[in-house]
């Protein structure tokens, strides 16, 4: 038993991961020049032009900073885009965060783009005042400002990259985004240990705090046994939220709550199970972000459930960059919009009891994944409980490999319990009690 009981142990604490560090204001904003060492390391700072900024991009705000044998010199402007809207291009700029690196402080790279879009907006005041640290040896935030008539926030990017903290259409906030705090910050300097944000003449600490370990409830109301978290925003689309918050209504011993972005961000502390419904399954990935996904992940490893809906399925996988990786699996082919059908799906034994589901159904299908192993030995394999009889293969998807591939999958991540489900049998005539015996299933482990 303390054997089984240390594995478990060492099997959380692998799926926990590394840390995420995420900065905090603490304490109030106070005049700089009461710090004398915070003013000089701030008039240390290289925040001078090396090189003629492009004029076009109406370049600002440069700080200079070396990385290895590098020096990298960033800064904001514009970017141009063309879009097409209506058949027409239409050409228009956005706010970036640009970079130039030098061996030798006199001769300079061309200027990339490394960072614009996503949840800071594409307004050109949304890449305002950079500032890079690095706060482990090789391990970069960026934080990003935007300034407008109606906000003033600053955003945090982390990479492993010091010219890719997240572009627009490659999964930024997915793989980058981690916070942002309610200021206009325009430097970033440590001291001693101590961090400090800086804005016009005023400072404030910055403590970089590590996410928590997510609890599961130790109370809940009278009456109530498992509690649901419904994941509700951007990437989230069609009956899927409104179908399951209907079907699970009816179980007198289950709450179900609806969270949003931030919810998601704020962990999952006092729930039994997430649900991720259909929708597109980068968007729900870059709604909640590097957090947002870390989070997810550390409460399925700490013994929550997780159930997937289509999109929800392919968000779990280990197999796409801007996936939770809860679930050791991918797709065998990138061509994922098969379609939409009535199809034909057999339930071993084991789902039949885990799931309620009769051993041969019809079940809605919309562009769901097509699951295989991923191969991550970090992982536990998955196993199948529902295959695909029949098939649809359009838009140019390969024919053939749908037919006997997994419909519905369960598997193990931590001491949590993962379920994947590739169909909509919360949108099926007939098996609208799937979803509650899911619930159980992830929430019993």
């Amino acid at each position: 038993m303390k054997r089984l009981l240390l594995c478990l142990l060492l099997s959380v604490a692998a799926a926990r991961g590394e840390p995420v560090l995420v900065p905090v204001l603490t304490g109030a904003w106070t005049p700089v020049d009461q710090n004398a060492s915070v003013q000089k390391l701030l008039k240390e700072q290289d925040r001078s032009w090396h090189f003629t900024p492009e004029e076009a991009v109406k370049a600002a705000d440069p700080v200079t900073i070396k990385i290895g044998a590098l020096s990298h010199c960033y800064y904001s402007g514009s970017k141009p885009l063309t879009t097409t809207l209506k058949g027409m291009p239409f050409a228009r700029l956005v706010g970036a965060v640009y970079a130039r690196t030098s061996p030798d402080g006199k001769t300079w790279s061309k200027a990339q783009a490394v960072a614009w879009g996503g949840q800071s907006g594409e307004d050109l005041a949304s890449a305002g005042h950079p500032s890079i640290v690095e706060l482990q040896p090789g391990l970069f935030y960026l934080f990003r400002t935007q300034t407008t008539k109606d906000r003033s926030v600053t955003h945090i990017y982390r990479s492993s990259d010091p010219l890719d903290f997240g572009l627009y259409g490659n999964n930024a906030d997915a793989l980058h985004y981690v916070t942002s705090l309610p200021a206009v910050i325009k430097a970033v300097v440590q001291h001693e240990g101590e961090w400090f944000a800086v804005q016009n003449g005023k400072m404030a600490r910055l403590a970089w705090r590590d996410l928590p370990t997510p609890s599961l409830p130790v109370t809940r109301a009278p009456g109530i046994t498992i509690r649901v978290a419904l994941y509700d925003d951007s990437g989230s689309a069609g009956k899927g939220i409104p179908m399951v918050s209907e079907q699970l209504a009816k179980c007198k011993d289950i709450e179900v709550t609806k969270l949003n972005r931030e919810g998601i961000r704020a962990g999952l502390n006092g729930y039994d199970v997430v649900i991720f419904t259909g929708g597109s399954s980068a968007r729900q990935a870059n709604t909640i972000g590097l957090v947002g996904r870390e989070q997810v992940r550390r409460f399925v490893a700490a013994g929550g459930g997780y159930v997937g809906i289509c999109a929800g399925a392919y968000l779990a996988c280990d197999g796409f960059s801007w996936g939770i990786k809860v679930l050791d699996a991918r797709t065998p082919s990138p061509k994922w919009e098969r379609g939409i059908a009535e199809l034909k799906i057999e339930t071993i034994e084991e789902g039949q009891k885990l799931m309620g589901l009769p051993k041969e159904t019809l079940v809605k299908y919309h562009n769901g994944p097509l699951l295989v192993p991923a191969g991550n030995s970090s992982i536990p394999d998955f196993k199948p409980l529902t295959y695909f009889r029949t098939e649809v293969a359009k838009n140019g998807s390969t024919p053939g490999i749908m037919i006997n591939s997994p419909a519905i999958a369960r598997g193990k991540f931590g001491a949590g319990c993962v379920l994947a489900c590739s169909p909509h049998p919360e949108q099926s005539v007939g098996l609208e009690g799937w979803i509650e015996n899911a619930v159980r299933t992830v929430a019993a482990q």
